[in-house]
């Protein structure tokens, strides 16, 4: 037979047909079984010469629809019936009707019946009848069906019903084991790059403590600066760190982000007081790296604040708050306090902890550090690409 049009195309197919057979969902479940285009299989083979030699019809099939084109992991009698490949458009198929309704799909006269009546094979292949029973996962995505098809018409008894949805109980069980075993290697794949994942920034926090510890020391004046410095900053890095557990789903390799208010509420804990401390700023997630580093530069913030500015007078106050363009976040830190006498720029800027402060805006996070020095305080604006913030799946 020359299959007219045998090319997959997409069907052009009414509203109320698109939702089941072109479900996303479904699709990529289909595809990630690993059965569509496969090679012939005994044990699929076996069970359509079956189906045909119980039902006595010529033509016996495992048939699974694609979004453009069916495709016959399993037949029998195809090559007698005239078909010499196992795709064809889906205007050759029956089986599209089963998986848009998910259920048995019952043909006695084809050419009479408005629901097949203009479907190819019963003018090139001369297919009178069918029946055909759903392949259904235990999602509930229709793969396609296990059909038989007469090139007479016929009254398909309520044994030959039952027969037939046995032989497909089999099938749907050599399918779903394939799919358990897709899912458990996938798991195991996944389970590997997070490890993998995980034992990096395992590495680099330890480098990170490491360089902490080298420049610390050498910006200290005494061994009890240099503890109670690198406790804080260690403290802030620990408070991250808790953060990113439950932003790691269980779904592994998902990063869904930490919440840049929860950060902020979590590192300004030990300086708050009564309404000394204003946080405010539409919901931001930051992937894990970022949310580390930026844990970091609020601590060097707040413990600036502390030895010199707005947490240093109880008449002082911190404005935290962020706002989200197209392509940025910018993020400013305020702090008022007309009861004390701003330090000038070069007092601040010229410690270890504003050269790490800009050290991870600039070079681990790409972005850019302002600050303007009032009589009322100083204003320091962060700006960060969005690009580099976003959670994103790990590896």
């Amino acid at each position: 037979m020359a299959v007219q049009d045998a090319k997959p195309d997409r069907p052009n197919l009414p509203n109320s047909e698109r939702p089941r057979l072109l479900d996303p969902d479904r699709i990529e479940r289909l595809r990630a079984s690993g059965l569509m285009q496969s090679l012939p299989e005994p044990v699929f083979d076996r069970m359509v010469t079956l189906a045909s030699r119980l039902l006595k019809t010529p033509v016996g099939l495992v048939s699974l629809v694609g979004e453009d084109y069916q495709f016959f992991k399993a037949e029998h009698g195809l090559e007698e019936a005239g078909v010499d490949t196992r795709i064809l458009p889906l205007t050759y198929s029956f089986c599209k009707h089963v998986v848009e309704s998910g259920q048995k799909l019952v043909v006695t006269d084809a050419p009479n019946d408005p629901r097949v009546s203009d479907n190819l094979s019963i003018t090139e292949m001369g297919v009178r009848s069918y029946l055909g029973i759903p392949l259904t996962t235990a999602r509930g995505h229709t793969f396609g069906s296990v059909c038989v098809l007469d090139m007479k018409t016929r009254n398909w008894t309520d044994d030959e019903i039952k027969t037939l949805s046995d032989v497909a109980s089999a099938v749907q069980s050599e399918i779903s084991l394939r799919l358990a075993l897709n899912d458990a290697n996938r798991i195991g794949i996944d389970r590997d790059l997070l490890m993998g994942e995980l034992n990096h920034r395992v590495k680099n926090l330890f480098a990170m403590v490491s360089g902490m510890i080298g420049m610390t020391a050498r910006n200290s004046d005494s061994p009890q600066d240099m503890a109670e410095a690198l406790r804080g900053r260690i403290n802030a890095l620990a408070s991250a760190h808790a953060l990113v557990q439950p932003a790691i789903s269980g779904e592994a390799g998902i990063d869904n982000g930490i919440c840049l208010s929860e950060i902020a509420r979590v590192i300004l804990a030990p300086h708050s007081r009564d309404g000394g401390i204003k946080i405010d700023g539409d919901a931001l997630f930051l992937n894990s790296d970022i949310g580390a580093n930026i844990s970091l530069v609020l601590h060097e913030l707040a413990t600036n604040a502390a030895k010199y500015g707005a947490f240093a007078h109880p008449d002082g106050s911190l404005s935290l708050s962020w706002a989200i363009t197209a392509s940025t976040v910018s993020i400013k830190w305020f702090e008022f306090n007309p009861s004390l006498q701003i330090l000038p720029p070069e007092t601040v800027t010229s410690g270890f902890g504003t050269r790490l402060i800009e050290a991870a805006i600039q070079r681990q996070m790409g972005g850019t550090i302002q600050r303007d020095w009032r009589p009322e305080g100083v204003t320091v604006t962060i700006d960060l690409p969005l690009s580099r913030i976003a959670p994103s799946r790990i590896g």
